[in-house]
């Protein structure tokens, strides 16, 4: 779903339920791809995320799960994003950030050597 106010709609006047919040909170994590080409840069996407991530029935793991998949895919967005949630352990935010800033090492590294040769 690409339209928060669509959504939010959506959620106010229907049951949906929390199995069903929590993977549409999912998918707008991980589709930046989806939302990239779009004229708003992702905005959308985002608008998506910071409404569902408020809802109380996300729960940590959720979370976890998705500033993980953002680290592994450098989404920057998400990753400024979901290290404010206090569901968010911090020492999970620690560890992606850790393994976020090693992968951007080690690609700048390589890049470095591809340019040399």
């Amino acid at each position: 779903m690409k339209n928060p106010t669509l959504v939010k709609l959506l959620h106010k006047n229907d049951q949906i339920s929390d199995e069903s919040i929590s993977a549409a909170f999912s998918k707008a994590c991980k589709a930046k791809r989806t939302y990239s080409h779009q004229s708003d840069g992702g905005d959308n996407r985002m608008k998506v995320v910071r409404y569902l991530g408020k809802l109380d029935c996300i729960l940590a793991e959720v979370i976890g799960e998705a500033f993980a998949y953002a680290a592994e895919h450098f989404d920057s967005k998400i990753l400024d994003y979901l290290p404010g949630d206090a569901r968010l352990p911090p020492e999970v935010v620690f560890l992606n950030a850790f393994m976020h800033d090693m992968m951007t090492s080690a690609y700048d590294v390589e890049r470095y050597h591809r340019k040399q040769s």
